[in-house]
């Protein structure tokens, strides 16, 4: 069972897919070179049989015209001077035709014509296979046909195959086994890496060194070192997002606790009111805190890539303020969109919509009582410019590069978030490529924020 197992292991390996059709190609060949040295030298033995067939049937045929000059004396004695002329020809045969009368012939050739047609020509005679040469004697009438047993071609070509194949078998056992190290040797490097692999705990994400290894072997372990790194990204963007979720959850979990513990305790309708919108704010956050965490871990570049297309943003612009409106009405704030004709850009039509929702609900958030929220879009010369803007306090210079961080929250901030909007807004830029300013009292007194988009050929994700 483990012979078979393993012939069948090595049956589906890359060993087995190279080295079988290599031998049986070698094979073929060296069955065709052989079959083509054996045909050769059957045809040039049997071209100078032919030769001396010729020769022979000229001699006979002067020494029979001689002898009908004589009134054919001494035609009798053809056969045996032809014999010591040919003797060295194998089963050697000859007839002499005056027509249709048989003249004379040798002991070996029989009563009845031995070819039928002028030239040379192959026939059997006594269940051997003969070479034969007819010659026509237009002129005098005299025939001549002489002929030979051409067993000594298939003889000495099976001789030749014979010899050879000894020498060939053994080059050929030698082409095999240089062939199968060969193979073993220059797959090596892929059992190197199959054992860096095998050998790697689950956590070791680090690219696998092929420096000395083929350039075949190094296209692969440069994809499954991207394949690494990704996966190493993927990895890492569940652990912050367990982290984040287990740092941020805690807070209003905990609150979530100590209200229903006081709603257990209340005694009164007001207090029992008030702990009941406790719970409801942490609850609020708490999913408004998943929310986020769960569209920062899906943002994936190699997704968002593959569903690029043009995209109007005004349409997601008015779309989004909609969806704002009833926050804006709880604080009496004035929603203002100011939009220039602008080309379509290419985007991911989801990714963008998450983006400027969550700049409008910023906006939004930081925007006082009876406040403005301003949306624009507008064309500028290196390209598209979303411009989002509130009546806020705006966000001191020295915060400005903090604010992208994750759970980064301005200090002495009022209002309720989880420090996650702006890192969202961060990262689908990045996937489009586009550029992001922060500004104070540009358009209205608090913060600005700028989104400029690249157009064209200078879109690059």
């Amino acid at each position: 069972m483990w012979v078979i197992s393993s012939i069948r292991k090595w049956a589906d390996s890359i060993h087995f897919g190279i080295f079988v059709p290599l031998v049986l190609l070698i094979s073929l060949v060296w069955i065709v070179s052989v079959g083509a040295s054996v045909y050769n030298i059957e045809r040039r033995i049997t071209e100078s049989l032919d030769d001396q067939l010729s020769q022979a049937a000229y001699f006979v045929w002067l020494r029979a015209e001689q002898a009908r000059e004589q009134n054919f004396r001494g035609i009798e004695d053809l056969p045996k001077r032809t014999q010591r002329a040919y003797g060295n020809l194998s089963s050697f045969a000859f007839q002499v035709w005056d027509g249709t009368n048989l003249l004379t012939k040798s002991d070996t050739a029989p009563e009845n014509r031995m070819a039928g047609r002028p030239g040379s020509s192959n026939g059997q005679l006594d269940g051997s296979r003969w070479r034969f040469y007819y010659r026509i004697d237009w002129v005098g009438g005299l025939d001549v046909i002489v002929g030979a047993r051409n067993s000594l071609s298939q003889d000495a070509a099976i001789l030749l195959a014979v010899y050879s194949m000894g020498p060939m078998a053994v080059g050929l056992i030698l082409i095999f086994g240089l062939s199968y190290w060969a193979i073993w040797h220059g797959i090596k490097h892929l059992r190197h890496v199959a054992g860096e692999i095998k050998k790697r705990s689950p956590s070791d994400m680090q690219p696998i060194d092929a420096s000395k290894a083929p350039s075949e072997v190094q296209a692969i372990t440069s994809a499954l070192n991207r394949f690494f790194g990704k996966l190493d990204v993927a990895i890492e963007g569940e652990r912050r997002f367990t982290a984040d979720a287990s740092h941020e959850l805690r807070t209003p979990l905990a609150a979530i606790e100590t209200f229903t513990e006081v709603l257990r305790r209340a005694k009164s309708e007001e207090d029992q009111a008030n702990a009941v919108a406790k719970i409801k704010q942490s609850i609020d956050r708490s999913r408004r805190v998943i929310d986020q965490l769960l569209i920062l871990a899906r943002l994936d570049p190699d997704e968002t890539s593959q569903t690029l297309e043009e995209v109007d943003l005004r349409p997601i612009v008015e779309r989004e303020l909609q969806e704002i409106a009833s926050q804006a009405f709880a604080k009496n704030i004035d929603l203002e969109l100011e939009a220039e004709a602008v080309q379509p850009i290419q985007g991911d039509p989801g990714c963008l919509s998450i983006m400027i929702r969550n700049l409008l609900d910023n906006a939004a958030r930081y925007a006082p009582e009876n406040g403005t929220v301003m949306a624009s879009l507008s064309n500028s010369g290196r390209g598209i410019e979303l411009a989002v803007s509130d009546s806020g306090h705006g966000i001191p210079e020295d915060e400005k590069d903090n604010v992208w961080n994750r759970f980064y929250r301005v200090q002495g901030t009022k209002a309720e978030g989880a420090g996650l909007g702006l890192s969202i807004v961060s990262k689908i830029a990045e996937l489009h490529g586009a550029k992001l300013i922060l500004e104070n009292g540009s358009r209205l007194r608090g913060l600005c924020v700028r989104v400029l988009f690249p157009t064209g050929s200078e879109m690059s994700v």
